[in-house]
């Protein structure tokens, strides 16, 4: 059989071919999400927000189970409320940190209700390596996962005609997901963000 002979034009071609796919994994590959969060309902918002930005996400109800999943786990982020009964988010994020391996360089992100000054000092203080306030803005999550996880976040589903990602339409599925849930647990989640707001 006749020799075959690539020309140089082909190989460049291929080899930028090559190089724009892996680019484009990289570009659209899912960070995996460590999501800590006691109250439903706050967590189920988050936990669909979250997998609309395009994300992997796992739920820790409590720190201790928070910190064996980071233990055993690889992940990009992790988003720890900061009011959990037991341990505070504070004192999982130390134990964090003390872990042997990657696990103690895990990305910490602090969900907190309080914006008082000082705040921000106390969670980095705790080794945490940025804050977002509640109630969550789907901005702020889209921002902060860009920010500190694996590049620039794309929705999995909705985006604009331009390719930008849109937060009012991401915010439009969220909505859809619930009402897909049924009316009975959107009135369960609701009393539940009822309770969860109201003074202890």
């Amino acid at each position: 059989m006749p020799k075959i002979y690539l020309t140089d034009k082909y190989q460049e071609q291929q080899h930028f071919s090559k190089s724009e796919t892996d680019l484009q994994s990289i570009h659209h590959k899912k960070n995996r999400i460590l999501l800590v969060e006691d109250q439903t309902f706050a967590a189920d918002i988050t936990k669909i927000i979250l997998s609309e930005l395009n994300c992997q996400v796992d739920l820790a109800i409590d720190s201790k189970t928070a910190i064996l999943q980071a233990k055993n786990n690889h992940y990009d982020l992790i988003f720890m409320d900061m009011q959990m009964p037991e341990m505070d988010g504070y004192e999982a994020t130390r134990r964090i940190r003390a872990l042997s391996g990657p696990a103690s360089h895990i990305r910490i992100i602090a969900m907190t209700a309080n914006t008082m000054e000082g705040d921000r000092q106390r969670c980095l203080e705790a080794g945490m390596d940025d804050y977002i306030s509640k109630p969550i803005l789907i901005e702020a999550l889209q921002r902060t996962i860009e920010k500190w996880g694996q590049g620039k976040v794309s929705a999995s589903s909705t985006s604009t005609s331009d390719g930008s990602t849109d937060a009012v339409i991401i915010e439009d599925v969220a909505i859809s997901r619930l009402r897909e849930i049924g009316p009975a647990l959107v009135g369960r989640m609701v009393q539940l963000f009822l309770e969860d707001e109201s003074p202890s």
